[in-house]
């Protein structure tokens, strides 16, 4: 169903792309988003590249899009299952340019805690023990009422924990945990 899809939404923006920019612009999207829904490692790179030409070489298109929210969440979250599999820069700076201007433009957006747990989380796995720190308490402190806060909190702690900062601090965040949750 979702390759036929890639097929029709091609088609659907070749048809569009004079005619009616945002109706091209939501071929586009929905193609990266069937992409990414086809979950092979060859579909991820394709959504990943379609993503990184939308908003790199056809800015135009991108400036058309509806919800500029959605899709720098459904880029950061291609970064984020691509980094899972095979760890490098260029997916972690994807991953860090779709979160900071997801936060930067759109702080209240339903994806804004989604996104920066993904950041946050990557940058534990890459050791990068400081941002992940600063991004988990940002997550922590910033989106409280997040379905992620339980586990925000828990990788909070072991990032701490994992510098041999403070123990103290360590000790609240778990002590905090296991009270809130």
């Amino acid at each position: 169903l979702y390759q036929k899809s890639v097929h029709l939404f091609a088609k659907a923006y070749k048809h569009l792309r004079s005619s009616d920019l945002p109706k091209a612009a939501l071929a586009v999207q929905l193609s990266i988003h069937a992409y990414y829904e086809l979950d092979t490692e060859e579909s991820l790179h394709q959504a990943f590249s379609l993503s990184q030409k939308l908003s790199s070489k056809h800015p135009e298109l991108y400036q058309a899009i509806e919800k500029k929210d959605e899709i720098l969440y459904l880029q950061g979250l291609i970064a984020a299952e691509l980094f899972q599999k095979k760890p490098n820069h260029i997916l972690s700076a994807a991953l860090d340019e779709s979160c900071e201007q997801l936060l930067a433009s759109y702080p209240n957006s339903p994806y804004a805690d989604q996104i920066l747990f993904m950041c946050a989380y990557m940058h534990y796995q890459a050791k990068d023990f400081e941002k992940a720190q600063k991004q988990f308490y940002q997550l922590v402190s910033t989106y409280s009422q997040s379905e992620l806060m339980p586990k925000a909190l828990y990788w909070l702690a072991e990032v701490v924990e994992w510098q041999g900062k403070d123990h103290k601090l360590v000790q609240d965040l778990r002590k905090r945990l296991f009270t809130l949750y």
